[in-house]
């Protein structure tokens, strides 16, 4: 349902999940959508999104690609720090 946030508070990528939380707020907001109707449309706990809201929290990456495709909010939004790490790592291990 949702993965927990790295611990360094003044990460890039935890203050751009903050940012896709507060951008998925409005647009249940804008749309006139409660927690408990957005998470019955994505089939989580009304609880991850309020975490996801708050930054508290990142969606798995199969939810990101449900939210992106009834929001618009980009599922790249929500990477965690480790995963951009990871990411990276996994590119040098690629490069020629």
């Amino acid at each position: 349902m949702s993965r927990p946030l790295d611990k360094s508070p003044a990460g890039t990528h935890r203050k751009t999940v903050i940012a896709a939380g507060a951008r998925l707020l409005a647009y249940c907001a804008k749309n006139n959508l409660t927690k408990a109707e957005l998470a019955g449309l994505l089939n989580v706990h009304p609880s991850a999104c309020s975490r996801w809201f708050t930054g508290m929290r990142s969606p798995y990456p199969d939810l990101r690609e449900s939210i992106e495709t009834l929001t618009g909010i980009p599922a790249a939004s929500w990477r965690t720090d480790a995963e951009v790490k990871r990411a990276r790592k996994q590119r040098r291990k690629t490069a020629p």
